[in-house]
């Protein structure tokens, strides 16, 4: 059985659908504890003693909890409250969190419990979550495969020279797996290096600093590797693409303008390196102080080169 293109892309908008709502998971689990810490931080400054007040109550209420109620309630409670907890985290929805709750603590203490009965619900509740757990895996492993089958078969025609480029793609998209970007990201960020016939060499390289800018402009890591793509036309070795990087980021960290439109700016006078043969790094420096002057970052380029002509 053969898929045709058009099924193929429609499995691959399917699970790349699925990957992204993953990562909006784990994006707004994040935003979630740090809101959470931020909260928790300003009422203390508001209000020290009464949040050592409340910590100490809801303390004393757990434990005396935990004392009096059985190991099984205990657990199934547990288990009901992950529940809610994950179902707002996902849907931000705080009504059907708590209705969901509700819910479960009203089915909990409507139920008799027993051994027999306890022991099935927690071997059904881990059973789904297994086998839950396994499917997101091969949706991931999926989706990975096929944005590195796409990147190697679009590199090259030949079955077994794509095939050993792909296993290159892949190490490089593992040995930079402690970066910001998730493995999708990676991935893509892999597959886009390969259509702008970014240097193999230069990839890995390349993926370490999108990463690295992803993580300073909190920009899309498609959006940051354009910009890596074009600097690494202007560079032949990937220490020399590390050092350019650099002073991009201590440029656009020193910058009054935000990210976006230093990117935007750098976009639009990119041709000026290799029309003029000017600098990275001089450019960087340039473009900065000419988008805190209000030079828009379109009309970037056109000020740099008249600039420039005249120096």
């Amino acid at each position: 059985m053969h898929l045709t293109s058009a099924d193929a892309g429609n499995v691959s908008r399917y699970t790349y659908s699925v990957m992204s709502d993953k990562r909006q998971f784990s994006k707004s689990f994040g935003d979630l504890i740090r809101s959470l810490n931020y909260a928790i931080q300003s009422a203390y400054n508001l209000a020290p003693f009464a949040v050592i007040c409340m910590s100490l109550v809801a303390l004393v209420v757990i434990l005396v909890a935990i004392h009096l109620s059985p190991l099984m309630y205990i657990v199934v409670l547990l288990i009901v409250f992950l529940v809610a907890l994950i179902i707002y985290i996902s849907s931000r929805d705080y009504g059907q969190a708590a209705l969901a709750l509700a819910a479960g603590l009203l089915s909990v203490y409507s139920v008799q419990w027993s051994k027999w009965t306890f022991i099935s619900f927690v071997v059904v509740w881990l059973g789904f979550s297994f086998i839950a757990l396994l499917i997101s895996s091969i949706r991931l492993s999926a989706t990975l495969q096929d944005i590195y089958v796409h990147a190697a078969t679009f590199a090259s025609p030949n079955e077994h020279e794509w095939k050993n480029f792909e296993i290159k793609l892949r190490q490089i998209g593992k040995h930079n797996a402690r970066d910001y970007l998730s493995p999708v990201d990676r991935a893509e960020v892999i597959r886009y290096f390969v259509f702008r016939k970014v240097p193999i060499e230069l990839i890995a390289s390349g993926l370490k600093a999108v990463g690295q800018l992803a993580s300073v402009t909190k920009m899309k890591p498609l959006e940051i590797a354009s910009f890596i793509a074009n600097l690494s036309k202007a560079v032949e070795k990937a220490q020399n693409l590390h050092d350019v990087v650099k002073s991009a980021v201590s440029n656009i960290r020193e910058s009054a303008v935000p990210p976006k439109d230093y990117l935007a700016g750098f976009e639009a006078s990119r041709h000026l390196i290799f029309e003029l043969g000017i600098n990275p790094k001089i450019l960087f420096s340039k473009l900065r102080s000419a988008l805190e002057s209000g030079i828009r970052p379109e009309k970037a380029g056109e000020y740099l080169q008249n600039y420039l002509s005249r120096s």
